[in-house]
């Protein structure tokens, strides 16, 4: 899957153990690295936590096409894939 800047996604699985974000929570797409498959996310609540889809974190896009700012831009791979980098809250 190919996610893009801007796209709203809703959180469905992290193993994270020291992140309270909860699966629904919902959050816009600031970078994809598609080689690595690593998301990097402004969640709603005011976290960026990265998800490492490789790694079992799992979301879902939301349906709503209108909610991507730059609908033909595709992120640039900039994000590293280690569980101690790529993270923050």
């Amino acid at each position: 899957m190919e996610f893009r800047r801007g796209q709203r996604i809703t959180l469905v699985h992290t193993d994270d153990p020291h992140t309270e974000l909860r699966p629904g929570t919902a959050g816009t797409v600031l970078r994809f690295d598609e080689d690595q498959q690593v998301l990097s996310v402004k969640w709603d609540d005011g976290s960026t936590l990265a998800m490492l889809l490789d790694e079992g974190d799992e979301v879902s896009l939301l349906d709503n096409p209108h909610n991507m700012s730059a609908p033909s831009e595709t992120l640039a791979p900039n994000l590293r894939n280690d569980r101690g980098h790529g993270r923050g809250r």
